[in-house]
Parts: C-alpha cells; structure tokens; sequence
C-alpha cells in the first residue's frame, strides 16, 4: 500500500524474483493491472505485454535491495560496509543497537549519512539524511521469518519526506523461497 503526498493510495499485488547471479529484480504485478518491472544495475524497465514502455536509470536498487542485502549477510549494516560511508557513532541504548554511517568524502548526491538501529540483532529501522543533517525519509523492517536459515522482514514500511509532502509505502512479503 502505497499513500502519495496527495493522500492518493495505491495498492498493487504481483510476484518479485531476484536473481543473485545478474544483480537483477523482476516484478510481475498483477493486480490492479498486469505488467512487469525489471531492474539491474543500471536501469528500471516497465514492460507491458512484451513491449518496454518505459527506461529510467537505476542507480543500485538492486544491489541495495533487501534480497541481496540478506543473501550477502549485510542487511544488518544496509550494505554500507563496504561503501562510501563509514560507522562514526554506535550506542547500545538496552533495547536497540544505534549506529551512524557518515560518508566518507564529499558525495555529489543528497544523502549524507544514514542511521541504522539494530533490535534483537535483526535490522529494525533506517534514517537517510541529506544536507544539514535533514531527515530524508526512514524505513522499518519487522516480523521477520526464517527462510531456509536467513531471517528475512517480511513487513517493510518506507517514509519519504518530498517537497510535495509525505510519501508512505508498506510492503509486505509472503510464500518467500529460495530456488
């Protein structure tokens, strides 16, 4: 379910395939009107009945993609390890681990630093921040299940601050396997 800065909501239903071998993310949505999405490393395809209507560039959506971030065993630092960014502050508040990743020269985009809390050991919620420290937008991750040995979140919620206004998205994940 999404709810744009309008207060227009969106609800869409479909099938993701991620291919760890090419990087890849395939959505088949089916409902409320049938297509399909593919993402690799460098571009997002929108593809109706065969046809690719549209092409945007990517950026990393599925590098930084919970799949990969799970398969690679790095959800719990977002896969920025081994990124631009480096951990400068990390809390134990009792209840959650608190980590601040800061990068570590001068990036060209928005972001400056994310915020990472960690409860129980599993990834709980993430903070982007831009200029002067804004907050960008957040993200949760709860109910994790197990899948053959990975924890996996199977509710994710995403907020997104715009110049619009508030941009929300739950995404919720089921009959999740590994082939």
């Amino acid at each position: 379910m999404e709810v744009l800065p309008n207060g227009e909501k969106r609800l869409s239903m479909g099938t993701i395939r991620f291919d760890a071998e090419s990087l890849t993310l395939q959505y088949d949505n089916h409902f409320p009107s049938k297509y399909e999405m593919l993402i690799n490393d460098t571009a997002l395809h929108f593809i109706r009945e065969g046809v690719v209507e549209r092409k945007e560039p990517a950026g990393q959506i599925a590098e930084f993609s919970v799949f990969n971030l799970i398969l690679k065993a790095q959800l719990g630092t977002f896969g920025l390890r081994n990124s631009p960014f480096e951990m400068t502050e990390s809390t134990n508040d009792g209840e959650m681990i608190l980590s601040r990743w800061e990068s570590k020269r001068a990036l060209k985009g928005p972001l400056t630093a994310y915020e990472i809390a960690l409860k129980d050991n599993k990834l709980f919620g993430i903070i982007t921040r831009g200029k002067n420290d804004e907050v960008l937008g957040k993200q949760f991750f709860s109910e994790y299940l197990e899948v053959e040995g990975l924890l996996f979140p199977t509710k994710c919620e995403e907020v997104r601050y715009e110049k619009e206004g508030t941009h929300t998205k739950v995404t919720t994940y089921s009959n999740i396997y590994l082939l």
